[in-house]
Order: C-alpha cells, then sequence, then structure tokens
C-alpha cells in the first residue's frame, strides 16, 4: 500500500503544480479577451479552491466578475476570503447630521490644492463617484487627474485602452479616465516605474513592508513632480485604499511589526501639501457591513453618497483621513444598479441575446470611434438564459459585440439618445 500511497501524493502534487498562478492568467487580459480569461479561470475552480492558490483565485475571479458587470457577485466572493470579525458600533447617531457627500467635497475643495479619494480595487461604484467629482472639479481650477493604476509612459492622449493600465481594464475606471481626457485634464500616471533587473533583484532582497515603502514614497515623488513644474497646479488623485491615510500602518510582516509609511504621507512630506483625504472602502453595501455602516443606513438612509459632519469635524471610522463617505444600499433598475448611471449621463439600453447562445456570454459596448484595443464603456455576463441583458450608455454611437469564450457571436452598431426627461429621472 505504501507505494500507491506515495504515488498519490506524489501525483496529487504533480497535479497542483500544473495549476497556473490566478494573478498571472488575470493579468493576460492584457492580450486576451476577458471571456477566455473567465474560462481559465472558472475551469480549475474546484482545483484551486482545494489548492495553495484559493485565496488569490477568489482574488483574481472577484476583480473579473467586477469587470463584467456582475458587482454584487464580486464583492460576495472578495469577503468570503475573511473570517467574520465582531465589531462595535463607534457612530453617536445624535452628535452628527448627514450631508451630501459631492456638494461637501465640492465646497472643501475651493481652500485645497490635493484632493485625494481611494477605492477597493474590487468595487467600481467607488469609480462612478470619482466620475461625480470630475467635472465640478475642474470648474474649480483641478487641471491633472492622477489614478494609481496608469501605466508609465502609456499614451494617455485620447482614451483608455489595454496597455493604460491594470485596473482601467474595468469599464467604469476606463470611463473615469476617459471623462477626465475629455473634460481637459493633465493626466498623471503617478505609478511605481519599471525598474532595471538590477533593481529588481535588489528588491527581493527586502521585506514586504520595505517593498511597499519604496513603492510609495516612488509614487509620492512623481506626484511631487506635479508641484515642482507648477507650483499652484490643483490635482484629483484617485488612489487604492490605503494609500491615501495619514498615519503610518503599522503592520505584522515577515515576523516582525513594522511602519508602513503610505503615499499621502510621503506626498506631505515633500510638498507640504496637505492632501484633503476621502476614504470610500468601508461604507458600503457587502454581506457583512460595517456595524457603523448598518447604523448610518438606518438612521438616515439617503439616496445618494452622504458624510457625516459635526461642526467643521467629519465622522471617520479610524481616524485616518480627513472624510469617510457612505454609499447607500444600491437600488438595481433592469437589473443593473442606478450607480452606474452615473448622476443621469447614461441610460438603459437593452439588448436582445441571440436565440442560439450557449451561456454564459458577454455582451459589451464600444464606442464606435475607439479603435483596436479599446476597454468597453460597458460590458454585463449573461450566465443563463434566464437572464437578460441591459446595458448602460451615454449618448452616442456603440458597436456592441456578443462573445463567447472562443468567437464573436454578433455585431451590431446602434445609436443612443439621451432625453433631459432620463436625465432626471436618475436618483
Amino acid at each position: 500500500m505504501k507505494p500507491i500511497i506515495i504515488f498519490a501524493i506524489l501525483f496529487s502534487l504533480v497535479r497542483c503544480e500544473e495549476l497556473s498562478s490566478p494573478d498571472a492568467i488575470l493579468f493576460q487580459i492584457r492580450h486576451k479577451n476577458y471571456m477566455e480569461v473567465f474560462w481559465e479561470l472558472k475551469k480549475n475552480e474546484e482545483r484551486y479552491l482545494k489548492s495553495q492558490y484559493k485565496r488569490s483565485y477568489l482574488s483574481n475571479i472577484s476583480m473579473l466578475y467586477s469587470w463584467m458587470g456582475k458587482y454584487k457577485k464580486s464583492i460576495e466572493i472578495h469577503d468570503s476570503r475573511y473570517d467574520t470579525v465582531k465589531k462595535k458600533t463607534s457612530l453617536k447617531c445624535e452628535e452628527y447630521k448627514a450631508q451630501d457627500a459631492v456638494t461637501t467635497i465640492l465646497k472643501l475643495s475651493e481652500k485645497q490644492q490635493a484632493i485625494f479619494v481611494n477605492e477597493a480595487h474590487h468595487v467600481p461604484m467607488h469609480r462612478a463617484f470619482s466620475i461625480l467629482l470630475l467635472h465640478e472639479l475642474y470648474q474649480k481650477g483641478f487641471r491633472y487627474f492622477a489614478a494609481e493604476t496608469l501605466t508609465p509612459g502609456a499614451s494617455m492622449s485620447k482614451y483608455p485602452t489595454k496597455r493604460t493600465g491594470y485596473y482601467t481594464q474595468e469599464p467604469v475606471y476606463a470611463d473615469l479616465v476617459r471623462i477626465a481626457i475629455k473634460t481637459g485634464y493633465k493626466i498623471v500616471a503617478y505609478e511605481q516605474s519599471f525598474l532595471s533587473e538590477e533593481e529588481r533583484k535588489k528588491l527581493q532582497t527586502l521585506g514586504s513592508i520595505e517593498r511597499a515603502n519604496i513603492r510609495d514614497l516612488q509614487q509620492a515623488k512623481n506626484l511631487a513632480k506635479v508641484f515642482e513644474k507648477d507650483p499652484q497646479a490643483k490635482i484629483f488623485v484617485h488612489a487604492g485604499y490605503a494609500h491615501i491615510n495619514e498615519k503610518p500602518g503599522m503592520m505584522f510582516a515577515d515576523g516582525k511589526i513594522q511602519k508602513w509609511v503610505v503615499m499621502a504621507i510621503q506626498f506631505r512630506k515633500l510638498t507640504g501639501i496637505d492632501p484633503l483625504t476621502i476614504s470610500q472602502t468601508s461604507m458600503y453595501e457587502r454581506p457583512q457591513p460595517d456595524p457603523n455602516y448598518r447604523t448610518a443606513i438606518a438612521t438616515w438612509n439617503m439616496p445618494q453618497p452622504f458624510v457625516l459632519q459635526k461642526k467643521q469635524h467629519f465622522w471617520t471610522r479610524k481616524d485616518r483621513y480627513d472624510i469617510e463617505v457612505f454609499h447607500p444600499q444600491t437600488k438595481e433598475k433592469q437589473g443593473r444598479p442606478t450607480w452606474l448611471l452615473l448622476g443621469g449621463i447614461r441610460k438603459h439600453v437593452p439588448v436582445a441575446l441571440p436565440p442560439s447562445a450557449a451561456f454564459p456570454i458577454l455582451v459589451q459596448a464600444f464606442y464606435a470611434q475607439e479603435q483596436v484595443n479599446a476597454i468597453p464603456a460597458d460590458q454585463i455576463l449573461v450566465e443563463t438564459k434566464q437572464e437578460s441583458a441591459t446595458l448602460c450608455l451615454a449618448a452616442g454611437q456603440y458597436v456592441v459585440k456578443i462573445v463567447d469564450a472562443q468567437k464573436i457571436l454578433e455585431t451590431k452598431t446602434i445609436s443612443v439618445v439621451l432625453s433631459h426627461d432620463n436625465q432626471k429621472s436618475v436618483k
């Protein structure tokens, strides 16, 4: 029996080694279509969930679902990676008033040179919120838009492509960049630059927090260059998670407690500019929401994103940033969240599906004037024949494609007209 057992163990190990890293598979999105990558991950789902890649798989398939319009499913999968932790609410509702988040931020922006807004990378709703700020901030003198995901050296002159960045593979993020370009912003790619082989080898000898501190310092230096050239500049930065924190994080890594000095802190040291920091990554609808979120929604339940204010003070969960945005519970119309209408600049556009289609399929809409490697304006994964397909699109000409993993099933051109009544009806 022993040889058989040994063979079984070795065979199991070989099969495990045959699995490709989910990170590497998702990164192939730059030269493959979404459905190819989706199937590459899904076909080995059972094996991934039993392997050392389990958490990585859940993270990457969650990300891909968010890119393909399955926002609720993405959040559910992402949060399933964590154990439920019981927390107590620290919010004393009687001390605060709920204020419209966009209006409040725009008012505060008048005295700011730098506004930093963060996102959870699997939650496109956070990008939709930044879109709501773009035009009005431009009117208030902000001329630079920076985003963590942008590839240094990539062309930013016309519209985002598959080479523009990693998270811009997601349509709402791509539209955030696209709208910033059309509004007139100068686009800033502030991510750590590509490293030489020698630099890469040196980094590999360092611990994870040391590498993180080097990355955040480089990000801050790249943002500081804007003010070296234009001391009166005003910049709107869309970053990820804790990079906007105004206090260092104490992290357990490599067997010890270490200090993570994030980008916003490094930026303030380099420029002397104290950015207005706005967090979105805690107070939104999810399977196990923060108790403070439940309390706030039960108390105010505003239809739009809001902040909690007491005189000149804003409530935040950990006192690491200036403002905490509360997103309302998601409402859906025609199977899509209403926040995807971007405050009224988009409308619902139902798409008829081919009767002979073998599901799942992906329904995509591309701006007609954009060329090869463009990112869709919107897309939705249709997993069963019981589901319908509705896109959320702004006024304009589009090429709609319906695809599976192997081929394009259908292509057609459509024109979307947005009426004034439609804009007024969006809540």
